[in-house]
């Protein structure tokens, strides 16, 4: 809006920069109540949602910005990054493709359609859009980053380390590169030049690849000073908890790291189906809500082979999900209890306050998902919906082990778990535990709610 002062924007504009969301947030909501018109004022709130990750209040603000202003590029883009985010590459691909019609010499564009095709993996059309992007951004590092990584995605590792020393020569800030060139000469097994680079990243796997480095290595105690140092830094880290709790089996060593050093202890199966009956919550009604909401075949990043996911459910308001996380919050309480003389973080730093994330999954036959841990979690859980009859021995099962990541093995006997669960079972265990579902051959399919706890500070 033209009587909208440039001063005020500017301002929120730094605050988002300098991640002081509330800040931003409420010198936009009241602005607004001045000019609730400005398509300016929308496409800056939708960016805080979206900076907070509440894609769907984001999404929201962006429409309302396009629907003032249809030409406004920066809340399209915006809108694109959203249905990223929300797993519908799809309608990012629209966006994006929408604004080429419009602008096509705008190189963010096809930098954000080439990584969304690498998600499809379609790489032949992601690494055109790309070299698009590059054409018209000689200099543009990021394009150079999606390029490289593309290649090791193809196990091009010789070309990816081309693309990803391309971009450092652009952009010496974006040290992620470091981490990526890590994983290229890991891959090639020259573990000693893969470990001067993790050591130069800042990556939220850097600890965990330069520990495994040294387990490669057959350095103990450098793997022992590191993991002492790390247990007082950071004693919470899930990802490490998980790397520990393998490397200390495979050299047979105590695991000292404090938050969960005996993972496979803290497994809980319960049955809640009279606790359903008692809140009047209908399993069919529970399924037929979430079935409902759009599943995404396979979504990119995550573990589903096979089958297709729904996530964010604690955003779509359905009622059934509200009535079981009623129940969930009862039994997380009877697990901590449960474990409440165990002498490791994970219970004693129990979290006082937490939110849930919660998505569900549904696995045709032969579908499964591959060996994972959730980092961001702090406890985790899956409640089962449906679970084929005609099934054999430990088939769409869950299988938990030590073993995961595609660590190196020395020691071939890893010690697992499986569960072969019933309808109605919640099973809950550590996120820092690897888990991985058993595949299975039926007419009928699996279905299940799985869900973290996120620490609340």
């Amino acid at each position: 809006m033209s009587n909208l002062n440039n001063d005020s924007v500017n301002e929120i504009i730094s605050l988002i920069k300098d991640g002081d969301l509330e800040l931003a947030q409420n010198k936009v909501k009241s602005l607004l109540l001045e000019f609730p018109s400005s398509d300016v004022l929308l496409n800056l709130r939708g960016t805080i949602f979206l900076k907070k990750k509440e894609y769907e209040i984001a999404k929201s603000n962006f429409f309302k910005a396009l629907k003032i202003n249809p030409h406004f590029i920066s809340a399209k883009i915006n809108l694109g990054i959203v249905y990223q985010n929300l797993g519908k590459s799809e309608e990012a691909l629209k966006c994006f493709k929408e604004i080429t019609s419009v602008d096509n010499v705008l190189p963010e564009a096809y930098n954000n359609m080439g990584f969304i095709l690498y998600t499809q993996n379609k790489y032949s059309e992601a690494i055109k859009q790309l070299n698009k992007a590059i054409e018209l951004k000689k200099d543009y590092a990021e394009a150079f980053l999606n390029l490289g990584i593309v290649h090791l995605n193809l196990k091009k590792y010789q070309e990816a380390i081309k693309f990803f020393s391309q971009t450092l020569v652009h952009d010496k800030k974006l040290i992620s590169v470091y981490y990526y060139l890590g994983e290229c000469y890991k891959n090639i097994s020259n573990i000693d030049k893969a470990l001067s680079y993790y050591a130069l990243s800042h990556h939220e796997k850097t600890n965990s690849r330069i520990l495994e480095c040294y387990f490669i290595l057959n350095k103990k105690k450098e793997y022992q000073k590191l993991i002492g140092s790390i247990s007082k830094n950071d004693p919470n880290n899930r990802r490490i908890a998980a790397v520990s709790a393998y490397i200390s089996h495979q050299f047979n060593i105590r695991n000292t790291y404090p938050f969960c050093n005996k993972p496979l202890n803290f497994i809980l199966k319960n049955n809640i189906k009279k606790n359903m009956e008692n809140d009047s919550l209908e399993m069919q009604e529970l399924i037929k809500e979430i079935t409902d909401k759009k599943f995404t075949w396979e979504l990119f990043g995550k573990t589903t082979v096979g089958g297709s996911s729904v996530y964010n459910l604690t955003q779509l308001g359905i009622t059934s999900l509200s009535k079981l996380q009623s129940i969930l919050v009862d039994k997380i309480s009877n697990y901590k209890e449960n474990f409440k003389n165990e002498n490791c973080t994970f219970i004693q730093k129990w979290p006082k306050k937490y939110q849930f994330n919660i998505w569900s999954n549904i696995l045709k036959s032969e579908g499964y998902n591959t060996s994972h841990i959730h980092p961001a979690g702090w406890l985790s859980g899956v409640v089962y919906l449906k679970i084929p009859l005609d099934i054999k021995k430990n088939e769409a099962g869950i299988e938990f082990s030590l073993y995961g990541d595609e660590y190196p093995n020395k020691i071939k006997n890893i010690p697992t778990i499986t569960i072969v669960p019933e309808v109605c079972d919640l099973v809950l265990f550590p996120s820092s535990l690897f888990h991985k579902t058993i595949p299975f051959k039926s007419r009928s399919e699996r279905m299940i709610i799985a869900f973290d706890i996120h620490k609340l500070q």
